[in-house]
């Protein structure tokens, strides 16, 4: 199979996505040495640039983005690293292997000369080729030939259907494996089943994607609406003082 980056995409957008990397989320305690270290991260820009050290950063030039299930947000995820690695600068090739719904790039404005994009399952017959991490590793080698750096947006680890490319096999082959929950959603034991399906998979950590889950801040302020009523002045200043706030920036 031909690699061939078909064509660039520019910058990624966040909006209405919230990440946040936590070394002991409450729902997920066992899942300790999965985790980042220390990291407790406010803003999305904060999230990609602790997430862009720990894996290319400390050196990974194939990483791999998984999400334990379809809908967690790995895409995003990706994406974003993607865009973040670009800017470093270092020639990024991004490679769908999630089957999605999209045969062609996303595209954002402006467009970076040195991000490409390749669909794995394009032009492949061989049901069979890319469910070998080995023969994953080849193509991976193949892309270094043009590309420094190749960030793999995977099939979910917990398969939701039959995949061209599992994530689980796909996600072995890479250096280093970033695993993306949806926080709120995603169960102990789901994650614990992500964890057995990758394997060997040199897992950095977890990511707890936010978007459906609210902040304590989001609660504060919501509560402090409540008196807007009888104490507009006091509710608004309250509700911006919770929004604010990095010790509330928690999920609820």
């Amino acid at each position: 199979m031909r690699l061939t980056a078909r064509s660039a995409y520019g910058a990624v957008a966040l909006a209405g996505t919230s990440f946040r990397a936590w070394r002991r989320p409450r729902a997920l305690a066992a899942i300790e040495d999965v985790a980042f270290p220390d990291i407790q991260l406010r803003a999305s820009a904060k999230y990609v640039e602790a997430i862009y050290q720990a894996s290319i950063g400390a050196g990974a030039r194939v990483v791999a983005v998984i999400g334990v299930e379809a809908g967690d947000g790995a895409s995003a995820c990706a994406r974003a690293l993607a865009e973040r690695s670009a800017l470093a600068p270092s020639r990024t090739l991004l490679v769908d292997a999630s089957e999605g719904s999209s045969p062609s790039p996303p595209t954002w404005e402006p467009e970076p000369e040195n991000i490409g994009w390749f669909k794995l399952s394009d032009g492949e017959t061989d049901t069979f080729r890319l469910r070998s991490p080995d023969v994953l590793r080849r193509l991976w080698a193949e892309a270094h030939k043009d590309w420094e750096t190749v960030i793999i947006d995977c099939a979910p680890a917990i398969e939701d259907r039959d995949y061209l490319a599992p994530g689980k096999l796909t996600a072995r082959s890479a250096d280093a494996v970033i695993l993306v929950c949806l926080g709120g959603k995603t169960t102990r034991e789901s994650i614990e089943a992500a964890k057995a399906a990758l394997g060997a998979a040199n897992i950095l950590g977890l990511v707890v994607n936010g978007r459906d889950q609210p902040t304590v801040g989001a609660e504060v302020a919501r509560e402090a609406g409540r008196g807007a009523r009888f104490f507009p002045k006091l509710s608004r200043w309250l509700g911006d003082r919770a929004r604010r706030s990095k010790v509330l920036d928690v999920p609820a």
